[in-house]
């Protein structure tokens, strides 16, 4: 996120030089009081006498207020986002993600073709979180995979761009699985502060998603990409299953045991965000 800088407004900056505006202000006062004694007497020279003080010391609070102790005030432009929405990934904001990530994930880049083919088989399977100018800032993917293929993934002999839409399972079979992949993990401007506000609304969803979706007797499975990913998924109490040293992709992957504990635990760290975000399972018109 970008933070915009706005200067103090003109009250502030009094409020802020007052001491200096009060001591121009007798300063002043006492200047003009001795030069009136060497003028004749007019109804100008009271009245300036009077008012000029005044105007000396409410500029000197100007000028010292500036340089005092008001710095700049940041505008958090996250008041632009809104409020936050998620629902199923549709095929233009899943292309969207791909490109956000292309440059993040190098050669384990999978081309949004493939991943096409795996939300044509699970629509469902596909989250998106867009902010209130309906724009894309997060996106997740839970998916059941055919069991010998899944067995191999884990053993690290296939790589995710091995994974088709026929490997992919439907909805309904996936939730008779004991085993769940976790992938397509994007949050847009990971390292800013709008980032991370993103990210644990992301958080939120997916414990939500799961809850809605699939009992606790689940294990979630998901590859280490890079250190960021690897941060995320250890904070959250993965631990490696199979190492990148045992695996032709050369990336930890990881396994986590569901549970009500592990859930309740996330959710007290996020905290309670259905005020500022709306969550759906089934896709927008």
């Amino acid at each position: 996120m970008t933070l915009r800088k706005v200067g103090p407004s003109f009250g502030r900056r009094l409020a802020a030089g007052w001491k200096g505006g009060t001591a121009t202000l007798l300063g002043a006062y006492t200047i003009l009081g001795a030069m009136v004694a060497y003028l004749p007497i007019s109804p100008i020279v009271t009245a300036g006498a009077c008012t000029l003080p005044v105007a000396f010391g409410i500029l000197g609070a100007f000028i010292t207020g500036r340089s005092i102790a008001i710095p700049p005030m940041l505008i958090d432009e996250l008041s632009h986002e809104g409020k936050y929405s998620c629902q199923p990934c549709t095929s233009s904001n899943l292309r969207t993600a791909c490109e956000i990530v292309r440059p993040i994930f190098g050669p384990d880049y999978v081309d949004w073709e493939v991943l096409e083919q795996w939300r044509m088989k699970n629509p469902q399977g596909f989250m998106e979180v867009t902010n209130e100018r309906n724009e894309l800032v997060a996106c997740f993917i839970f998916e059941g995979l055919q069991s010998a293929f899944f067995d191999q993934l884990i053993r690290g002999a296939v790589v995710e761009a091995q994974i088709t839409g026929e490997t992919v399972l439907a909805m309904r079979d996936a939730k008779k699985q004991q085993k769940i992949y976790v992938g397509g993990v994007m949050v847009k401007d990971p390292h800013k502060y709008s980032g991370a506000r993103r990210a644990q609304i992301m958080l939120w969803c997916m414990i939500k998603y799961l809850h809605h979706h699939f009992d606790i007797n689940k294990t979630l499975y998901a590859l280490g990409l890079n250190r960021d990913s690897e941060k995320l998924l250890e904070a959250l109490e993965f631990s490696i299953v199979t190492s990148a040293a045992n695996r032709i992709d050369r990336h930890n992957f990881y396994e986590l045991k569901l549970s009500d504990s592990i859930r309740e635990k996330i959710l007290q760290r996020v905290g309670d965000l259905s005020p500022c975000c709306k969550i759906s399972y089934s896709s927008r018109a």
